[in-house]
């Protein structure tokens, strides 16, 4: 993949560079120079050659990450086209410039968003390690209630005279810290299958 093509903000003239990938993609003409900010477009696209599979596969795992950017790239865009676009450049308020400090705000956090949700879906560690912890503790919570969830309904088909002392052991074990509740509902679903089991023999 090409390197972008050098901007030169001085140029007092527009012109246009197009360039063509190694792979025959033909890239977009990138304008550059003394425009106003709702012309001043510097496109910086280059698109890679791929199959019909692998951008299916890239589509379903960017998605989520390219709506947050979408987001992040229009409330940017709304805060330049009502502060910045005026020629001379007006004075901005106080309120405006709280303003803009909350939008920018939000559009930060969706890029950080956006770069940490990249990195995990990659597997970069790097940058993402406060994460981690973040992570592993909702992997146990999902955990916990897809292991409860499954105890529940093999319950549902127990004898009445199992159902009491199960849902006591499962409430007792819920008012644990889910790394040891998840040890102690692995061991009663293997009970309650065996329950279910000797009852289904029977």
């Amino acid at each position: 993949m090409r390197k972008a093509p050098c901007i030169n903000a001085d140029q007092s003239t527009m012109q246009g560079t197009q360039n063509q990938d190694h792979e025959g993609v033909l890239m977009p003409i990138v304008y550059h120079g003394p425009l106003p900010i709702a012309r001043r477009k510097v496109i910086l696209i280059f698109p890679t050659k791929s199959t019909k599979w692998e951008r299916r596969v890239i589509s379903n795992a960017m998605w989520p990450i390219f709506t947050g950017l979408e987001q992040a790239q229009t409330l940017l865009n709304t805060c330049l086209e009502e502060h910045f676009e005026s020629s001379p450049q007006k004075a901005i308020t106080e309120s405006e410039a709280a303003w803009l400090a909350d939008m920018l705000h939000i559009v930060n956090t969706s890029l950080e968003d956006a770069i940490a949700s990249f990195k995990l879906t990659v597997g970069w560690r790097h940058g993402v390690e406060w994460l981690e912890k973040s992570t592993e503790e909702h992997r146990q919570v999902m955990d916990l209630d897809a292991i409860a969830n499954e105890i529940s309904d093999i319950h549902r088909s127990l004898p009445v005279e199992y159902r009491g002392p199960i849902a006591d052991e499962l409430k007792r074990n819920h008012s644990m810290d889910d790394e040891a509740a998840i040890k102690a509902d692995r061991a009663l679903l293997e009970k309650v299958k065996a329950l279910y089991l000797k009852g289904a023999d029977q």
